[in-house]
C-alpha cells in the first residue's frame, strides 16, 4: 500500500509505503495532525524517513503549495546558524557582499524542517526560542524585525528529554517543539513490511523488470536493519547492480556484517534483549553511551537495562 488512492491528500502520501500497523497508525496521525498548523516534534531512529513524514505533513496541509525548507542542524557549523537561518545583511561580516535571506525567510508561508534538532548548539538555543515566541526574525547585521509566517516541524533520532535531563538543551525550548510529536517507527518494528519496501526499491532501482525470489525475501526479513530503511535501500542497490539474472537470488543479498541478526528459532524476548545489550557492549568496548547509539535507545535506559539484567 503506498496511499495513493486513498483520499484526497493521497499524492503527498504516496511515498510513504507499507500496510503493518505501525505504519497505518502513523498515517492516520499525520492526515490528523497535518491541517492543525501546529509545530510537530518527528522522533525515529537513524534512516526511518523522518524527513518523508515532514514532507508528507507539509504536503496534506494548506501551505503545501508554499515553500518546504530544510536544514540539517547537524551539518552546520556552529559559527553559520544565526546566518543560515535567519539571513545577512550586505557588510553584516566578512564576506557578507549582498543581502541573504535565511531559511526562515525562504520558508515564508510554508514549513521550515529542522532536521537533528538536538544538535543544536546550546548557545543558539535561546535565539530559536525568541522567534518560535515571537515569530520574527533579525537578519544579522540587521536591525528590522521581519514578521514570519512558518510552521517549524522539527526531527530528532535522539531522546530530547535525556537531553534536557543532561542540560544540553533548552526545558523550554523542549516544550515548544514537544507540540505533536510523531513517531516513526523503526524497520524492525515494521518487518512485515520489508517485502513491499525491498520491491519498491527493485523496480525503483533496476533498469529491467528484475524481481527478489522468496528466499531473497527471507533473508532480508531475517536482519536487524539498524540502518533501518537507508540500510535497506543501499543493500539493495548493490543486491540489484550485482545480479545479471532476472531473479535476485538470497546469494544476491550482500549485508553488511555491523549489525545484529535475528535468528531462528524465535527466543524469548528477554534473551535477545539480553543478547542485543551484550553484543553492543562488547563492540562498543564497554563504552555504554556508545553502546546505546548501537542500540538506538537513550543513555539512561540502558543503564536501567543494565541494572535489571544484574539484579
Amino acid at each position: 500500500m503506498n496511499y495513493e488512492n486513498k483520499g484526497p491528500s493521497n499524492e503527498a502520501l504516496k511515498n510513504i509505503i507499507g500496510e503493518s500497523l505501525p505504519v497505518i497508525q502513523m498515517v492516520q496521525q499525520i492526515r490528523r495532525v497535518a491541517p492543525l498548523d501546529h509545530t510537530v516534534l518527528i522522533n525515529g531512529e537513524t534512516g526511518c524517513g523522518k524527513e518523508l513524514v515532514a514532507r508528507a505533513l507539509h504536503n496534506t496541509s494548506s501551505r503545501a503549495h508554499a515553500p518546504f525548507a530544510v536544514i540539517n542542524c547537524a551539518a552546520l557549523p556552529p559559527h553559520l546558524f544565526e546566518s543560515e537561518l535567519f539571513g545577512h545583511e550586505k557588510g553584516a561580516f566578512t564576506g557578507a557582499h549582498e543581502l541573504y535571506r535565511g531559511v526562515f525567510e525562504q520558508a515564508q508561508g510554508g514549513t521550515l524542517f529542522l532536521d537533528e534538532i538536538g544538535e543544536l548548539p546550546l548557545a543558539f538555543q535561546p535565539k530559536l526560542l525568541r522567534v518560535l515566541e515571537n515569530r520574527t526574525i533579525r537578519r544579522v547585521g540587521g536591525k528590522q524585525e521581519i514578521p514570519i509566517d512558518v510552521r517549524i516541524i522539527a526531527a530528532t533520532h535522539q531522546d530530547l528529554f535525556d537531553l534536557v535531563q543532561q542540560n544540553k538543551f533548552r526545558e523550554d525550548l523542549f516544550y515548544r517543539l514537544h507540540i505533536i510529536p510523531i513517531q516513526v517507527p523503526s524497520l524492525k518494528e515494521r518487518i512485515d513490511d520489508i517485502p513491499l519496501l525491498a520491491n519498491h526499491f527493485v523496480a525503483e532501482l533496476s533498469s529491467n523488470a528484475k524481481k527478489l525470489s522468496v528466499k531473497a525475501i527471507e533473508k532480508l526479513m531475517g536482519h536487524h536493519w539498524p540502518g533501518n530503511i537507508r540500510e535497506l535501500k543501499n543493500v539493495i542497490s548493490r543486491s540489484v547492480s550485482g545480479s545479471e539474472d532476472p531473479i535476485v537470488s538470497d546469494k544476491d543479498i550482500h549485508i553488511m556484517p555491523s549489525s545484529f541478526k535475528l535468528t531462528y528459532p524465535v527466543l524469548h524476548l528477554k534473551t535477545i534483549e539480553k543478547q542485543a545489550i551484550l553484543q553492543a557492549i562488547d563492540r562498543a568496548k564497554g563504552n555504554v553511551f556508545q553502546a546505546s547509539q548501537l542500540l538506538g535507545i537513550s543513555y539512561a535506559s540502558l543503564r536501567r537495562k543494565l541494572s535489571d539484567l544484574k539484579s
